[in-house]
């Protein structure tokens, strides 16, 4: 009988803790998806997230004040809108993808964005003061971490 009421308050519990974290990360992902200009939280959320530097449950705005900290060269109010190249800089930063020479001269965001279409990591039309939708942002992410994947597999 215990076993069947601690089994009972588990699943309670599990259900508490861990379903609502879910809805927030999937309603967090369908705002990301569905909108036509990425936001520095929404950005910094996406890059963090994928790195599995923030939790899922984090809000965008605290995804924010966290890039702020690992990227302070580019510090912008949660809802404030992310160029190509602001959003190429932060890939580079978060996932420590080795530039060229001109980025390792000048580390920012006009190389990053010349770095990732090289590696072709960012794809199609690319300038930087483009604006990037969600559904991009996540493609160009997902790109990214299958090319530092595949480097950590070349390396060992």
């Amino acid at each position: 009988m215990k076993k069947k009421k601690s089994l009972f308050l588990f699943l309670v519990l599990l259900t508490v803790v861990i379903f609502p974290a879910a809805a927030q990360f999937n309603d967090t992902m369908d705002t990301i998806l569905a909108g036509d200009q990425l936001t520095y939280g929404a950005a910094s959320f996406l890059v963090l997230n994928g790195a599995g530097l923030i939790s899922d449950d984090m809000s965008t705005a605290e995804a924010a004040g966290e890039m702020s900290r690992v990227l302070p060269d580019l510090v912008k109010s949660p809802n404030d809108n992310v160029t190509l190249s602001e959003y190429a800089w932060m890939i580079m930063t978060v996932y420590d993808i080795p530039g060229g020479l001109l980025y390792t001269i000048f580390p920012g965001p006009r190389y990053a964005l010349r770095e990732l279409r090289f590696q072709e990591i960012i794809q199609d039309v690319a300038y930087p003061k483009m604006d990037v939708p969600g559904q991009r942002a996540v493609h160009i992410l997902g790109r990214a971490v299958r090319w530092k994947e595949e480097a950590q597999n070349e390396n060992m």
